[in-house]
């Protein structure tokens, strides 16, 4: 009897064990408020789940970058908002200088407030958003693009070329210019040192040639004549030097070979090489020379057709930028409800259901109890009941050995009153 009272405490405590486990996991559930803190939560759901929260890491990534694209493109449409502001501005002062001189009168002031708008328009070009030029330096628009994940996702924002949106002379006034004439001698033909006396008493000088644009600018100039004494000479025993002192970093040589111990100069060519062999500065002579002049951009010089085509050209930038805007805005509001969405998937697979883990929490506590209870009770029932066979015992047998019989071999223990006694060495039976 009580060995298969002893079987069922063993159950017992196992089943108490079970129960205390399970509220060890029911405690960890509510006060994380997550269903799963570990695999042995719920090791089928741990995979999909860190597949969840890459996804939802991805999206957000991809939400800040179009919150970023969205900021560029702000900013953006606030300079070309001022730009039109400027451009408006400076359409009136060109109206204004145009009826002025149209009186005679004096537009040195209307000039001055014009180019500080000039200098205003350009400075906001050359403006910057995080380190990204707002505007494209170039002769055509260029694409700022977005790329996520590898490649995977990507969009692009557009950078406005600067220069369809400064057109003819509009942003010039106040700057120097060149104008080349082709001065005809083809009747008598001058010298070099001639030509550049006339050159400098008609306020220019002879032609110096720095670029491959000025060079082709000199020959349409001079209409395809051969033969045109340049500003570019070659000393005798030195190198070829400049009348206005600027470096010669820029040639076209059809025949450069020349005497050293020769004083020379260059000649331009109606196909817009230069020659210098033979040309001697003392004897030789050309039937023209290519005279430039410096002049200065003033108002009068400005189209007013310029200044509309830019205003046209930057309203057309700000009509695309604000179609960028909404299709960025779209962007971000898909990926913004992506990651919610899951968000909410990952919640619905990770979050602990509040009630019910606290009706679970109760039950166990509730179970913990009674299975401790049971088992205080079968522990009690088993000690009582083996406390009443042994008094049975000790009454029917004398278990104490009488005064006379202390020394006896015969104790008239049986074999169960001995085995009683073996087993209480402590006498907690008959306690």
């Amino acid at each position: 009897m009580n060995i298969k009272n002893m079987f069922s405490q063993l159950l017992l405590v196992d089943s108490y064990q079970v129960v205390n486990r399970n509220h060890a996991t029911t405690v960890e559930r509510i006060s994380s408020g997550l269903r799963i803190n570990s695999s042995k939560d719920d090791a089928s759901q741990i995979g999909a789940l860190s597949q969840v929260d890459a996804n939802i890491m991805e999206q957000s990534v991809f939400a800040r970058a179009t919150s970023e694209a969205m900021s560029f493109l702000k900013t953006q449409e606030e300079a070309m908002n001022s730009m039109a502001e400027i451009l408006t501005e400076m359409k009136v002062l060109k109206a204004s200088a145009d009826a002025a001189l149209a009186l005679g009168g004096d537009i040195t002031a209307i000039e001055e407030n014009y180019q500080k708008l000039q200098s205003e328009f350009v400075e906001i070009t050359e403006e910057y958003f995080n380190g990204v030029t707002l505007f494209s330096a170039g002769v055509s628009n260029t694409v700022r693009e977005f790329s996520f994940v590898k490649g995977s996702r990507s969009f692009q924002t557009t950078q406005y070329a600067v220069s369809n949106m400064k057109l003819g002379n509009t942003f010039k006034v106040g700057e120097t210019y060149s104008v080349y004439s082709r001065i005809d001698h083809s009747a008598s033909l001058i010298t070099w040192q001639d030509a550049k006396t006339e050159a400098e008493s008609l306020g220019g000088y002879l032609a110096v040639i720095t670029s491959a644009q000025e060079n082709n600018a000199v020959r349409t100039a001079i209409s395809g004549a051969w033969g045109g004494w340049l500003g570019i000479h070659k000393p005798a025993g030195g190198n070829w030097v400049s009348l206005t002192g600027e470096s010669v970093t820029y040639t076209n040589w059809f025949n450069e070979g020349v005497n050293s111990g020769v004083h020379y100069a260059a000649v331009f060519r109606g196909d817009g090489l230069w020659n210098g062999y033979n040309w001697t500065v003392s004897t030789q002579k050309a039937p023209y020379y290519v005279l430039e002049v410096e002049n200065t951009y003033s108002l009068a010089d400005v189209d007013a057709s310029d200044i509309q085509a830019n205003l046209q050209n930057l309203s057309q930038a700000i009509a695309q930028n604000g179609v960028e805007q909404r299709r960025i805005s779209r962007l971000q509001s898909i990926a913004h409800e992506n990651a919610q969405n899951l968000s909410g998937i990952a919640g619905r697979m990770e979050d602990a259901d509040y009630a019910q883990e606290t009706i679970n929490n109760s039950k166990q506590i509730l179970s913990s109890e009674s299975t401790l209870a049971l088992l205080s009770q079968a522990n009690i029932r088993s000690q009582s009941m083996l406390r009443l066979l042994y008094a049975r015992i000790d009454r029917e047998w004398d278990f104490t050995p009488k005064n006379n019989e202390e020394n006896s071999d015969d104790k008239r223990f049986s074999p169960l009153q001995q085995s009683l006694i073996d087993v209480d060495d402590d006498n907690s039976l008959r306690t």
